[in-house]
């Protein structure tokens, strides 16, 4: 059962490591910027650092507070944290605590419940799992959300876009647009790899136009990514987003 909720964004990737993070982030900067009433979640973070003390330290749901500024415990952004760096149902199951999905979910409901806009991260991509049989498009598609779809830009990246999209849209997924990101482009001056990047930009929007779908944001790769804190986006990052926001209040119906 698809659950309403007209207050949701819910931000997945083509594959691990595209820039879900740094979109999710750039874009709760932007939106809290504008005045929006906002609160941000990573339901399950896996490959997390233990601190001395023993606690998990969960670095992306860590980044999601510092530029939402949400001032929500650290539980509520990210309820599940896991030392092993595999898919959430594998860690859970490697150290032993399962993961309650009806809570989460009804957690997740809660939380939007409270704020204007909740910006919802998940790991990897849309068909990774939850827990065994419930992947990722499965949550965004029973809570309602509108997607957005992070795009990292490297050699392989139309196929996996277009095979994402295909997905949400046979999944009768609401999907509202796709952000491309050149963050972690490291082939960018590659032989191997340098004429797909710096062509993938024209050929997506062109495929893309098919599914009426339309770029978002654009992030170019750059060597500064995050502030001097190692937690918020900086400048160079966020400038690239006045755009999107402005689309997201609109779509939301959000008032200024």
């Amino acid at each position: 059962m698809t659950l309403p909720n007209p207050n949701i964004v819910f931000v997945t990737g083509t594959d691990t490591g595209v820039g879900k993070t740094v979109v999710s982030c750039a874009l709760a900067q932007s939106l809290r910027a504008e005045g929006v009433g906002l609160k941000v979640m990573k339901p399950v973070e896996t490959g997390c650092s233990e601190q001395d003390n023993g606690e998990l330290h969960a670095q992306d749901a860590q980044r999601l507070l510092a530029n939402a500024e949400s001032h929500q415990a650290i539980e509520e952004v990210v309820p599940y944290r896991y030392r092993t760096p595999v898919a959430p149902n594998v860690a859970a199951e490697i150290e032993s605590r399962p993961i309650d999905l009806k809570q989460l979910i009804e957690n997740i409901q809660t939380t939007a419940k409270s704020c204007e806009l909740l910006i919802v991260e998940g790991a990897g991509g849309l068909m990774v799992p939850l827990v065994d049989g419930y992947s990722f498009a499965d949550l965004s598609k029973e809570l309602g959300a509108s997607t957005v779809l992070v795009i990292g830009s490297r050699l392989g990246c139309i196929n996996h876009s277009l095979l994402s999209i295909e997905l949400l849209r046979s999944r009768g997924i609401t999907t509202f647009g796709y952000a491309l990101s050149e963050v972690n482009s490291q082939g960018m001056n590659d032989l191997s790899e340098g004429p797909a990047i710096g062509s993938n930009r024209e050929t997506l929007r062109k495929v893309s136009a098919s599914y009426g779908l339309t770029e978002l944001a654009y992030l170019p790769f750059q060597s500064e990514i995050w502030g001097k804190d190692g937690l918020t986006c900086s400048q160079a990052v966020i400038s690239s987003f006045g755009e999107f926001s402005d689309a997201i209040i609109e779509h939301f119906r959000l008032k200024r």
